[in-house]
């Protein structure tokens, strides 16, 4: 063939290729994609998706470790037939609970409800403790020629995820939290402070970020207890373009979240216990207000219930999960500045309690609703009520971006002015 045959044919090529969505390089790494996803199925097949909803669970994982031990076990008597093993099956379980608590600390980071095909590398390269030997790849079929798995760096996002969270309100767990948003807002006849032939539009940012360094780990907490703790610096904004309305809030956070949990029980589906217990300095835009409290959290995981995992509804098309909080806050208010609600007192405590549900169709779009109902312990002693309700559809497979629209209704703290909002942007979540 001529040299310009040659260059024609190339060109054809890649028009084919255009003309079906496809360029040869495109299909290069589609095909990467493709075996990456054959590998992901053929390890969940391997440990076991008991609940068929195509994640590698940590129940899951300790029950295919403690198939595997038993293995050994079985191997080790073949090899020595005159040999007599015993196993406590006390501390058996709990071994295996915490090398499978190990593994997942280090491999999900994002604390969601399992290992997935974007963890599926550093799942396979983890290393495995007594009595295993090696990594948790040669526990696993090997895979088919043409399948094994491709070494790549760690993408950006995901570094950065390890150690920064973004999301709406850090008080959200990170599981059903909604994302941080920049949107454009409406207020309705309802909406507190604002003022006559004051526009009833205006953009809207908000927000949290936090560090959070590595965590640590206390076992034999209160008995069988293990507890864990992440020190974290956290900045949280919900600013207005519009700052006459006495709606903007800054908080500045320092404190800890963990979890405790029984290690002999949780892989069993057992409750476990997150907290957040944090130092708060509240201001404005401005920084004109001044306010010094803290905040108490608790939430739940019992993932039977749905709390802490996502449960089917219509499969494979519609899932749930949701997350309930109890907690309080206080503050002592140095300077209420100009906001009129908050020169009505000097210091609050409130109880708070709230719910929140996510409901995930097709994995893209989630519905958010949120109920939180506020008490006063201190000054009026009233209780308020704040609804919240998104939709959203997750422009990436992680979904850290996303479209929304959310309306907003009630009282929300601390100054519980009204609220009657409905905003529509883009959403970002680490």
């Amino acid at each position: 063939m001529s040299p310009s045959r040659s260059k024609l044919a190339v060109c054809c090529l890649y028009c084919i290729g255009a003309m079906f969505g496809r360029s040869p390089a495109t299909s290069a790494a589609q095909s990467t994609d493709e075996l990456e996803a054959a590998r992901f199925r053929q390890v969940l097949e391997a440990v076991g998706d008991e609940n068929h909803d195509g994640i590698i669970e940590r129940v899951e994982f300790a029950k295919f470790l403690q198939r595997n031990t038993t293995n050994l076990v079985q191997q080790l008597q073949q090899s020595a037939p005159g040999l007599s093993v015993s196993i406590d099956p006390v501390a058996f379980q709990r071994t295996i609970d915490g090398i499978a608590r190990q593994i997942f600390n280090k491999v999900n980071r994002d604390n969601d409800a399992g290992i997935d095909i974007k963890e599926l590398n550093q799942f396979e390269e983890a290393e495995l403790p007594w009595p295993f030997k090696g990594s948790v790849k040669d526990l696993l079929p090997p895979p088919p020629a043409g399948m094994a798995p491709q070494e790549q760096p760690k993408p950006v996002l995901d570094v950065i995820s390890d150690w920064i969270s973004v999301r709406k309100s850090f008080l959200d767990s990170k599981d059903i939290g909604n994302p941080a948003t920049f949107a454009l807002t409406g207020y309705g006849k309802d909406q507190d402070g604002l003022k006559t032939g004051q526009h009833r539009t205006s953009w809207q940012l908000q927000g949290a970020i936090s560090l959070q360094p590595l965590g640590h780990v206390v076992t034999n907490f209160l008995g069988n207890m293990t507890a864990t703790w992440n020190p974290l610096i956290v900045l949280e904004a919900n600013v207005n373009s519009d700052i006459t309305n006495n709606t903007d809030t800054i908080v500045h956070r320092v404190g800890v979240e963990g979890t405790l949990f029984d290690e002999s029980t949780v892989n069993q589906g057992s409750w476990s216990h997150n907290y957040i217990l944090t130092l708060d300095y509240t201001t404005d835009r401005q920084y004109a207000v001044d306010m010094l409290g803290g905040t108490v959290q608790y939430s739940p995981d019992k993932l039977s219930l749905g709390i802490g995992r996502y449960l089917p509804i219509i499969e494979p098309v519609m899932y749930y999960r949701w997350r309930p909080y109890v907690g309080f806050t206080y503050a002592n208010v140095l300077d209420p500045a100009e906001n009129p609600k908050l020169q009505a007192f000097s210091n609050y405590v409130n109880f708070f309690t709230r719910a929140g549900l996510e409901l995930a169709i097709w994995s893209r779009l989630k519905i958010t609703p949120e109920f939180a109902l506020y008490q006063e312990l201190v000054n009026q002693q009233d209780a308020h009520v704040l609804f919240d309700i998104t939709g959203r559809l997750a422009l990436d497979e992680k979904d850290r971006a996303s479209v929304q629209i959310s309306y907003e209704r009630g009282q929300k703290a601390p100054s519980f002015q009204s609220q009657d909002v409905v905003s529509f942007g883009l959403g970002i979540k680490l």
